[in-house]
């Protein structure tokens, strides 16, 4: 396969590096020492996020999302049936296809956004987390932004 470049995030502190590896390992680099640290297993890992206080990963695979702790501790996994993309603010916010949803972590159903139908791949969600700008468009792109009410 060619080369995809980093799909990886940094963590809080900023001494080290999560990312992916070959679409079947969360790792962990300390980047002052160079040691690393496989986190999860798993097969077609993608879209890496970090959880705002920093204690946690979402990492989208297959039909989950699983949150793996950035330090130590169980992995959780969500079920999402054809997650693509994830992003994290004040709730993570999961994408399947077009669709955009609120995943709740505490295992309830998640909840389906009202996000335009002809979304494009990508949603960047603002510091404070009750905001998301997207690009949408059928002849031209335009960037959206949207406020995320409460759940």
């Amino acid at each position: 396969a060619g080369f995809r470049g980093l799909d990886g995030v940094w963590s809080k502190d900023g001494e080290s590096v999560f990312y992916l590896h070959d679409g079947r390992e969360l790792r962990r680099r300390h980047v002052a020492s160079g040691r690393e640290a496989t986190l999860y297993r798993a097969a077609g890992l993608h879209g890496i996020v970090r959880s705002p206080d920093g204690r946690s990963l979402a990492v989208c695979g297959g039909n989950v999302i699983a949150l793996v702790p950035a330090t130590s501790g169980e992995v959780r996994r969500i079920p999402f049936d054809g997650v693509t993309e994830a992003g994290w603010g004040a709730d993570l916010i999961a994408a399947r296809g077009v669709d955009l949803w609120r995943a709740p972590l505490d295992g309830s159903a998640p909840q389906k956004l009202n996000a335009p139908g002809n979304r494009a791949p990508g949603f960047s969600l603002h510091p404070d987390g009750k905001r998301i700008a997207l690009t949408a468009g059928r002849t031209g792109t335009e960037i959206w932004t949207m406020k995320l009410g409460a759940p």
